[in-house]
C-alpha cells in the first residue's frame, strides 16, 4: 500500500483569531475512479423569512441542566454496562479512545461511526466493534443504506460496499485535486455530494464533487462542480432534495473574510446552479466564521461558530421562485462555547452538541440544556456530531471517546 501524503486541516478558530490580530497590527503599521493501488480495507476480526428565534434561556450555562420531557427515557431495563442520565442520554461502551468525528445510521439498527485515528466503528445491534481502519483521520460519513457507505477525511474518499454490514469493505477513491473531505450528503446510491478544502492566509482550495453513479466509464462517475473556483474551503453540504442544495465554506484569505453560504437549484439540465447567500461577516460576536452543520425541517437552521469560538444558530430566508437567494439572518442564539453538530425533526425540536459536553434542545420557544452526566462529576468531553433516525425514535451523539444514544421511551 502506498503512503498517503498528509494534508492541512482547517486552522483552529483560536489560531485564526490570533492571526487576525497579527494582521491588524501589521496593517496599522503599514476526474475520478476507484484506485486499486491503495487497495481495500478489510473489516477487522425552510427558512421562515428570517424571523429570529427566541433568545437562549438564561439558565442554560451549566452543562447539566434539565429537560422536562425526557425523564421516561432514563427508565430501567438497560444493560448493566449502559448508564443513562436523568434526561435519557445513555453512555454506550466504546472499543477505542479516539475522538469520534461523525455518525450515520440506516434507521433500522445499523450505525456507523468514524474517528480521527481512521477507525470505522459499526454498531451490530448490541455493541460497537472496530470494523475497519484507514491510514488517516476521518471526519465525515454518509450512506444510502447499511451496506453502501461513503466516508471522507484527510486523505480523501473511501467507498464501503458489501452483501451485509459485517462484510462491507472500503476502497479508496482517487480524484484531482486531492484535498481533505469535510462533509458528505446524498439522495441515493447514485447521487452523492462531497465537499472539502484547505484554508489559510496564503489562500484556499475547495472541493465540490458529485457522484452520479456507475456510467461504464469510471472517469465520468464523479463530476467536479464549477463552485470549486470560488476560492474558499468548503465545510458543509446539505439539502432536502437534489434541486434544493446548500453549501457552506470558510474564506480566510477571501474578501470579506468568514463563512460563505450558497444555495443551489436545478439548472434544467440535470445539474445545479448555486447562488451566494448573504451572511454576517466581520469579527464581532455575531460574525460567522464557520458552518458546522445544518438541518432542513422544513425550515433551514444553520449551526456555526464566530471568530471568538462561540456557537451560533442562524435561520435564513427561503430561496423564493424569483431567484433571489435571500439572506441568513442572526436569530439571537449565541452560546458561550463552540457548537459542532445539529439535528432536528421540526422547528420545535432541534438539538445542538458541542464542546465540554454541552447538549442543548430547542422546543420552539427556548433553548434548554440537557443533562449528560451519570454520576456526581461533570461530563466535559467534547461532542462532535449528532445523527437522528428517520423514524424520529432515536438519535446518536459521538465525541471524544464517547457515544451517547437517546431513544423514545426505552434505553438501549
Amino acid at each position: 500500500m502506498r503512503g498517503i501524503t498528509p494534508f492541512r486541516s482547517l486552522p483552529s478558530l483560536a489560531s485564526l483569531f490570533a492571526l487576525v490580530l497579527g494582521a491588524a497590527a501589521l496593517a496599522s503599521m503599514s476526474a475520478c475512479s476507484e484506485d486499486d493501488t491503495l487497495g481495500s480495507f478489510e473489516p477487522e476480526p425552510e427558512i421562515d423569512g428570517g424571523n429570529p428565534l427566541p433568545e437562549v434561556d438564561a439558565s442554560e450555562e451549566p452543562a447539566d441542566g434539565g429537560l422536562d420531557d425526557a425523564a421516561e427515557d432514563a427508565g430501567a431495563d438497560a444493560d448493566a454496562s449502559v448508564l443513562c442520565s436523568p434526561d435519557g442520554l445513555c453512555h454506550l461502551p466504546v472499543p477505542v479512545s479516539d475522538s469520534l468525528r461523525a455518525v450515520w445510521g440506516d434507521g433500522a439498527g445499523t450505525v456507523w461511526v468514524v474517528s480521527d485515528k481512521g477507525d470505522v466503528l459499526r454498531w451490530d445491534g448490541t455493541a460497537f466493534i472496530v470494523h475497519a481502519n484507514v491510514p488517516s483521520p476521518l471526519s465525515t460519513i454518509w450512506g444510502s443504506g447499511p451496506t453502501d457507505i461513503w466516508i471522507g477525511g484527510e486523505s480523501g474518499i473511501f467507498h464501503g460496499q458489501g452483501a451485509t454490514p459485517a462484510s462491507v469493505t472500503f476502497t479508496a477513491i482517487s480524484y484531482v485535486p486531492t484535498v481533505p473531505v469535510r462533509s458528505i450528503h446524498g439522495f441515493g446510491p447514485n447521487d452523492v455530494w462531497f465537499v472539502g478544502g484547505v484554508s489559510g492566509w496564503e489562500g484556499e482550495a475547495g472541493l465540490v464533487l458529485r457522484y452520479r453513479g456507475p456510467t461504464g466509464d469510471p472517469t465520468n462517475d464523479f463530476q467536479h462542480d464549477p463552485m470549486e473556483s470560488e476560492g474558499v474551503a468548503f465545510t458543509t453540504v446539505w439539502g432536502s432534495r437534489p434541486d434544493d442544495m446548500w453549501l457552506a465554506a470558510t474564506g480566510i484569505a477571501a474578501t470579506p473574510q468568514g463563512a460563505r453560504v450558497y444555495h443551489g437549484r436545478g439548472d434544467g439540465n440535470g445539474g445545479t446552479s448555486f447562488e451566494r447567500v448573504e451572511v454576517h461577516t466581520g469579527f464581532g460576536s455575531m460574525s460567522l466564521l464557520e458552518v458546522v452543520g445544518a438541518i432542513h425541517v422544513p425550515e433551514t437552521f444553520i449551526a456555526g461558530n464566530n471568530w471568538w469560538n462561540q456557537g451560533n444558530v442562524w435561520s435564513g430566508a427561503i430561496h423564493p421562485p424569483d431567484g433571489d437567494a435571500g439572506a441568513v439572518v442572526w436569530g439571537g442564539e449565541e452560546f458561550g462555547s463552540s457548537v459542532r453538530g445539529i439535528y432536528g425533526t421540526s422547528k420545535s425540536d432541534i438539538w445542538l452538541v458541542g464542546d465540554r459536553g454541552r447538549i442543548r434542545h430547542f422546543d420552539g420557544t427556548k433553548w434548554s440544556p440537557s443533562r449528560v452526566t451519570v454520576d456526581k462529576f461533570p461530563f466535559v468531553k467534547n461532542l462532535n456530531a449528532i445523527w437522528g433516525a428517520p423514524n424520529k425514535k432515536e438519535f446518536w451523539i459521538v465525541g471524544d471517546g464517547t457515544v451517547l444514544r437517546k431513544t423514545s421511551g426505552v434505553n438501549p
